[in-house]
């Protein structure tokens, strides 16, 4: 035979104040202090949340070392985008990399040189192509230029079904 057991039931109640949290059992006169964990435990989502917005936010802005600074130009010389993008020769010949730009105010008809995206491109001495949304081919915008001494510079070119939507120039310099 097993032995009898009292079976006693209660409730627990949290409440998260401001500044501590307080553990109450109903039929006891006194609350029981529950210290700051449960705050920390706000305080920390908080901040890993901060962390990855604040993460987002800059991923065009800040630069990483090794990277290109980019900006490009219309035919009239005004800048049109700017950002940042890397480049890895694969090969003597093959390129492949990653690029992070925004407009410039409200630039009309400059393709889809905007958002983030990899890129592939290949490089014969000094000379570069570069396409950056390479799994299309009606909506493209390909870089054509020279890379010398950590810059790179030369011509965007949008192109579409009909050929050469719009071009401009464009500068890179390495960071």
């Amino acid at each position: 035979m097993l032995p009898s057991t009292n079976k006693s039931h209660f409730r627990l109640e949290i409440r998260i104040s401001p500044i501590r949290t307080k553990l109450t059992v109903p039929g006891k006169s006194s609350p029981k202090d529950g210290g700051l964990l449960p705050n920390a435990y706000v305080l920390i989502a908080l901040l890993i949340l901060i962390l990855l917005i604040d993460c987002k936010q800059t991923s065009s802005e800040t630069i990483p070392g090794g990277a290109y600074a980019y900006t490009s130009y219309d035919s009239g010389g005004a800048a049109l985008v700017s950002g940042w993008l890397t480049i890895i020769v694969s090969d003597s010949t093959t390129i492949s990399g990653e690029w992070h730009f925004k407009s410039i105010g409200s630039p009309q008809r400059i393709g889809p040189q905007t958002g983030d995206g990899k890129l592939v491109g290949g490089i014969n001495n000094d000379q570069v192509w570069i396409e950056l949304n390479p799994q299309v081919r009606n909506n493209n915008l390909q870089l054509n230029g020279s890379l010398t001494q950590g810059q790179l510079a030369g011509q965007w070119s949008w192109i579409s079904y009909n050929g050469i939507a719009n071009q401009g120039t464009f500068k890179a310099s390495r960071k």
